[in-house]
């Protein structure tokens, strides 16, 4: 089986900035609250690096759901209004 070198290196990179954060919480025990709030953004901001974006497909699938969702909603919504009542 072929290794994707591009995806190897780039997890591998990953692993790295994971490590080297792990290593500097463990060193710096006592942090204030703004330096706290900094490292929990990076987190977030590593993470989304990480975290691929939907597929084509995904995408497709929930504006499909949306406009199924939307049409029935706009029917609700006519139906109240023939009949005059709340829904």
């Amino acid at each position: 089986m072929k290794l994707d070198g591009e995806l190897y290196r780039r997890t591998y990179q990953a692993l790295r900035e994971w490590s080297a954060a792990a290593e500097q919480a463990r060193a710096s025990r006592q942090l204030s609250s703004a330096e706290l709030w900094q490292q929990y953004v990076a987190l977030v901001e590593f993470c989304l690096r990480l975290c691929p974006g939907p597929s084509a497909h995904q995408r497709r699938e929930k504006t499909a759901a949306l406009n199924l969702y939307y049409e029935r909603l706009r029917k609700l919504e006519e139906w109240r209004q023939k009949r005059g009542g709340t829904a």
